[in-house]
C-alpha cells in the first residue's frame, strides 16, 4: 500500500472504463430524465431493464471486473472517478480532505444535473458536542407552535398546501437553529437558499457574505434555547461558529421541508412503524443528496492510486 508520503511515481493511475461501459452508464443517466422509459420494462416485469436496474447491473459488473477499485467513467455530463464501494469513497475523500485538495462539492441528480450544496463547515470538538448532544425532547416546546400552525393551515379535505407547509417548516428551522428572534426573519431563509444554490460558483462569495451579515443579527444576542445559543454557551467565538451554523440552518431547513414530509407520507401509508422509523426509511428511499461530485484541486495519492488535479470524484 502506498502511503501519503510515498513518491507519486510509485502510484498508478485509476482504471478507465471501456467504451461500452461508458455508453451504458451514459444511457442510464440520460434515461433518468425520461421517466416514461421505465414503463415498458415494468409492464413486462423486467426490472433489470429499468433505469435503476441498469445502473445496479453496471456497478455490479464494474466491481467484478475491477476488483472493486475506483474506475473513471466518461459521460455526456462529465468524466468522473467513481469509487465502487462506500468504504473506498469515504477513505478517498478523507485522504483528499487531509491533503486539503478538495474543492466545494456539488449535488448531482441521477439525470446528470448539478446543483449547489451548502459547504460543510467543521466546528471544534466542544461546539460539535453541543450540536450533537442536543436533547430532542428539549426541542419539543420550540417545535410545538410551528407544528400546530402547520396543522391549522390544512384545507377542508385535510390536505396541506405545499407552500404553506414549506413556509411553516422554514419558520420552524429558523426558530430551532437561530432562535426566537429569527422566527419572522424570512430574509434569513432566502439568503441561505441563495447562498446554497450558488455554492461552487462565482456568485457564492457575495451571497455568503450577505448570509453572514444576516446571521450576525442573531449571533449578537443568542437565544439560549436555540442551537446557536447552545454552541455559543460553550465559549465558541461567534465568527468561528457562523459558517457551521449557516450550514446547519441549510440542512435543517431542507430536512424539515422535504424529509419530514416524506416521512409523514410513509407513516400514513403504513410503510413505517414509528416516526423514527419513518425518517430513516425516507432517508433510505429518498436521500436528500443522491450523489455528490467532489472536484480535486491538486494531485494526491490514495493507497496505490495517483489522483490528478482536475479529477472529479462522484460519490453515490
Amino acid at each position: 500500500m502506498t502511503t501519503a508520503d510515498s513518491p507519486a511515481t510509485a502510484a498508478r493511475r485509476p482504471a478507465t472504463a471501456w467504451p461500452l461501459e461508458n455508453a451504458v452508464f451514459s444511457a442510464a443517466m440520460v434515461a433518468q430524465r425520461l421517466p416514461w422509459t421505465d414503463a415498458p420494462a415494468r409492464a413486462l416485469g423486467l426490472d433489470a431493464l429499468t433505469r435503476d436496474g441498469l445502473t445496479r447491473l453496471l456497478f455490479a459488473h464494474l466491481r467484478r471486473t475491477r476488483s472493486g477499485r475506483p474506475v473513471r467513467l466518461s459521460t455526456p455530463y462529465g468524466s468522473f472517478l467513481v469509487p465502487l464501494t462506500a468504504g473506498d469513497a469515504e477513505a478517498m475523500l478523507t485522504r483528499a480532505d487531509e491533503a486539503r485538495v478538495l474543492g466545494p462539492a456539488s449535488g448531482l441528480t441521477p439525470g446528470g444535473r448539478r446543483y449547489g450544496l451548502s459547504p460543510h463547515a467543521p466546528l471544534d470538538r466542544e461546539a460539535a458536542a453541543a450540536l450533537a448532544g442536543a436533547d430532542p425532547r428539549a426541542l419539543d416546546a420550540l417545535l410545538a407552535e410551528d407544528v400546530d400552525r402547520a396543522i391549522a393551515a390544512r384545507r377542508g379535505d385535510g390536505t396541506l398546501e405545499w407552500h404553506a407547509w414549506y413556509r411553516g417548516m422554514l419558520r420552524l428551522s429558523r426558530r430551532v437553529v437561530a432562535g426566537a428572534g429569527a422566527v419572522e426573519d424570512t430574509l434569513l431563509s432566502e439568503v441561505t437558499a441563495a447562498a446554497t444554490a450558488a455554492a461552487g460558483e462565482r456568485p457564492y462569495e457575495a451571497r455568503y457574505a450577505a448570509l453572514r451579515r444576516r446571521l450576525e443579527l442573531h449571533l449578537a444576542d443568542p437565544d439560549p434555547a436555540s442551537l446557536t445559543g447552545q454552541v455559543l454557551a460553550r465559549g465558541v467565538d461567534p465568527d468561528a461558529a457562523a459558517p457551521a451554523l449557516a450550514h446547519t440552518l441549510a440542512l435543517v431547513s431542507e430536512s424539515a421541508a422535504g424529509t419530514a414530509l416524506q416521512a409523514l407520507a410513509l407513516l400514513a401509508a403504513g410503510a413505517a412503524l414509528s416516526p423514527r422509523d419513518a425518517v430513516g426509511e425516507a432517508l433510505r428511499r429518498y436521500p436528500p443528496v443522491a450523489a455528490a461530485v467532489h472536484p480535486v484541486r491538486a494531485p494526491f495519492v490514495w493507497e496505490d492510486l495517483a489522483i490528478g488535479a482536475g479529477t472529479e470524484s462522484q460519490r453515490a
